[in-house]
Parts: C-alpha cells; structure tokens; sequence
C-alpha cells in the first residue's frame, strides 16, 4: 500500500476511514530511530493523527536500547518541544509537526521489542 511519499510496512482501512499506518524497524541506533519517525511522516497525511513505529531490538542490554530511544525521540526535526511521554518501559508517544502542513500535528506511537536470547535457537531464518 502507497500513502503520502512511499510504501507503508502496516496499513488498515475500514470504511470510516484511517485507522493503522505503522513501520517496522529492527534497531541499528539512534539512526534508527531518526529513520522509522521521518518514514511515518513522510507517510502520514493530514487526515491521520497518529503513526506507530514498531521497533525490534536483538541487543543483549535493552535498557540501553530503550534509553537511547527515550533520549533521541525529542531531537529529532519536527519534534514538539516537551512533548514526549513514556507509557510503558518500551511504549513512548512523541508530537511532531507535520512535514506536509507545519500547522497540523501528529503523534509517533515507538513500541520497542527485544528478541535477544542468550542461546541461539536452532532455527534457521
């Protein structure tokens, strides 16, 4: 499915409209963060007022993966000063104007998840 400037990883429609633009992302740094939130505004219109950013981490210290997301969420451009929140230890929501129409803001939803395991699983990918 094409919305806004490309491809999007997760779309839902229901006749009322709107309803799910997400990203998948597997983490590479902050660089990864700066990329899932660009891709979702870039993907956003003015009709949607939220996106999610889903975010898969094989790191060993999660902590220090969620941290970094807390900390470079704010930074990135169109981040709405102050704005950020934590839900949850992995849940964040950040405003950001839109890139489309400066007027109008939409909220970035990053659920982070961790897959790393100590041993490896045996299967093959």
């Amino acid at each position: 499915m094409f919305q806004g400037l490309g491809k999007i990883d997760v779309h839902l429609r229901i006749s009322e409209g709107e309803v799910f633009v997400a990203e998948i992302k597997i983490w590479g740094g902050p660089a990864t963060m700066a990329e899932v939130v660009s891709q979702l505004l870039d993907r956003l219109t003015w009709r949607e007022a939220f996106g999610v950013a889903v975010v898969i981490s094989r790191n060993a210290d999660f902590g220090a993966v969620l941290k970094s997301i807390e900390d470079t969420l704010p930074q990135l451009p169109g981040a709405i000063p102050g704005s950020i929140r934590k839900l949850e230890e992995n849940v964040f929501v950040t405003r950001f104007s839109l890139p489309s129409d400066q007027s109008k803001q939409v909220e970035v939803h990053v659920r982070a998840y961790n897959l790393y395991t100590q041993r490896p699983s045996g299967r093959i990918s």
